[in-house]
């Protein structure tokens, strides 16, 4: 079951496009005094909160826990609460379950039917995670959960997209001294050719400026709040070039928790990120627009890449997975470097669709793979920043490794 299987609609016009709300889900696992060879643990508490502001009628939930030490993995639990309302909050306590060594592997599922006045039907949201439930100990999971509410803005054609936060652009060509960007004396050419400007608008979940990711060069940027404007002079040599942005919603979870958020809770591993890309190519003299699209990434983290010689700023490099026809891509970019460069080692997770990201240090994250057929979690693959060497100058990169089982 993918973490956040909200579809793409792309009608056939040009539309509005929807804006976002995030809940965090926090599970903790009680200990209790059960025997050795009980299997059952404790309780799991569940708690929802949505963000204020977010107009919610009602909220329908559905719970599911499943061991995923049992071949094959039980679902020991399915729970419903329904026309849960003051903000969709939720709480639940439920069991979680061990293997006789006090450990145990548990996968949750919530699917969550959010009522909102300006649409008919509920939106369906789906979540998953996976956690170790412990005997006689707490355990602390946190899940993110993007809740699409109307508004109107931009240019793109989006109506719902599983994310939290939502960019739409434009592409336009200008005469070289409209804004006196590039100018005759900026420039050093009298030839009136053309340049392009690429704005981009992008809203967060929290009604908030979002945090720009900025990629591509050579172009001058200005960023204004939720506006980031691109200026582009095409080089007179042949070639191609693209550069967008990456919104970031800078949403903070009442409870910190160390595989999603820094200490002060505030996320840097997020379900879902929005953008926008644009592209041009030359040849033989003439520029083409090959148009301007939104980018839409199922997960995105924030990571550190301690830096290379003693004195200088830690280096943060963004690393994104893209949901495509095949599989899970992972690619990377550091602020104003090239757009989404493909991972190191492995960039592809074909037949086996990505359902969680965690946080496993500052510059480290686990993958969880799911099988397509069931849904549970089988597999997990590791990805790192790191400085490749190879070239002329060392340069951020991320590497990612194979996918192992889950269980050893």
């Amino acid at each position: 079951m993918p973490r956040v299987p909200l579809s793409h609609v792309l009608p056939d016009q040009f539309k509005s496009w929807a804006g976002a709300a995030c809940a965090a889900l926090v599970l903790g696992a009680c200990g209790s005094s059960a025997k050795t060879d009980d299997p059952t643990l404790g309780r799991v508490g569940f708690a929802i909160e949505f963000p204020d502001g977010v107009d919610i009628e009602y909220v329908d939930y559905e719970v599911d826990l499943t061991f995923l030490e049992e071949q094959p993995p039980e679902t020991y639990l399915h729970r419903e609460t329904h026309e849960t309302r003051r903000g969709g909050e939720l709480t639940e306590v439920v069991p979680c379950h061990t293997t006789s060594s006090g450990t145990g592997l548990n996968q949750v599922d919530i699917t969550a039917y959010v009522k909102v006045p300006s649409r008919d039907e509920p939106y369906k949201l789906q979540s998953s995670a996976v956690f170790q439930c412990k005997r006689n100990a707490d355990t602390l999971v946190n899940v993110t959960l993007s809740l699409l509410g109307a508004y109107d803005g931009g240019f793109v054609d989006i109506d719902a997209i599983p994310i939290g936060t939502l960019c739409s652009s434009a592409f336009t060509q200008h005469a070289d001294t409209t804004y006196g960007v590039c100018g005759e004396a900026a420039c050093g050419r009298g030839d009136g050719e053309d340049y392009w400007v690429f704005a981009s608008h992008c809203e967060s979940l929290q009604a908030q400026t979002p945090t720009f990711w900025i990629c591509g060069s050579p172009a001058d940027w200005n960023v204004n709040f939720e506006d980031a404007t691109a200026y582009f002079p095409p080089p007179q040599h042949d070639g191609q070039w693209s550069f967008g942005v990456v919104a970031l919603d800078g949403y903070t979870m009442a409870q910190a928790d160390p595989t999603l958020t820094d200490p002060s809770g505030k996320l840097t591993v997020w379900t879902g990120a929005s953008g926008t890309k644009a592209n041009l190519t030359r040849t033989n003299g003439h520029v083409v627009a090959n148009g301007s699209e939104p980018e839409v990434y199922l997960f995105a983290a924030d990571l550190e890449l301690a830096p290379d010689q003693v004195g200088l700023p830690v280096t943060h490099v963004l690393m994104l997975v893209h949901e495509t026809s095949i599989g899970s891509r992972i690619a990377y970019q550091t602020k104003f470097g090239a757009c989404d460069q493909p991972a190191l080692d492995v960039s592809l997770y074909p037949g086996s669709p990505m359902i969680d990201v965690r946080r496993e240090s500052a510059d480290s994250v686990k993958l969880i793979l799911a099988d397509p057929a069931t849904g549970f979690a089988t597999l997990v693959a590791h990805c790192q920043t790191d400085w490749d060497r190879t070239g002329p100058a060392p340069k951020p990169v991320v590497r990612c490794g194979a996918p192992s089982p889950i269980l050893p």
